[in-house]
């Protein structure tokens, strides 16, 4: 995917939630990324993916330092991956929060500049309900199996 093609899904998902594409902050080699709404956008052109994030924990550093939860949400997206609209948890301090420090993401990189906009909405509608779902139903079992790999 090109820059143009992942600001073309970028606006088509900021119209469709009414929020100002103009509020994306450009980055080098033609990159850019930044909230709209309630997803965190990011180009990356050396990938060629539009990267898409849903919150699940903010301010997520105590996590970051712990050695035993990088393959535990490895191995959580895999289990879980038919809750996870298309995505992965990734636990990561991003360009648009970068002085927030990591936090707990629901991740799906999009490359594929053939989909349908009305296709991509409706797979970042699904990627915030199911980071939303996740922080609801899962996040407190992970934890405590963090906890439990910490422990043993």
């Amino acid at each position: 995917m090109d820059r143009d093609a992942a600001m073309g899904y970028a606006k088509a998902w900021a119209e469709r939630v009414n929020v100002d594409v103009s509020t994306l902050k450009a980055g080098p080699d033609g990159a850019f990324f930044g909230d709209l709404g309630a997803p965190e956008v990011e180009f990356d052109p050396k990938a060629g993916a539009l990267i898409v994030r849903g919150m699940v924990v903010r301010s997520a550093a105590d996590l970051a330092a712990r050695a035993e939860v990088p393959p535990l949400l490895d191995e959580a997206s895999e289990r879980d991956a038919a809750e996870l609209a298309g995505g992965r948890l990734e636990l990561a301090a991003t360009p648009a929060h970068a002085d927030e420090g990591a936090w707990l993401n629901l991740r799906r990189d999009f490359t594929d500049a053939g989909v349908p906009k009305d296709e991509f909405n409706e797979a970042v509608q699904a990627l915030m309900a199911a980071a939303y779902g996740y922080r609801r139903g899962k996040l407190m079992a992970l934890l405590s199996e963090a906890n439990a790999r910490r422990g043993a």
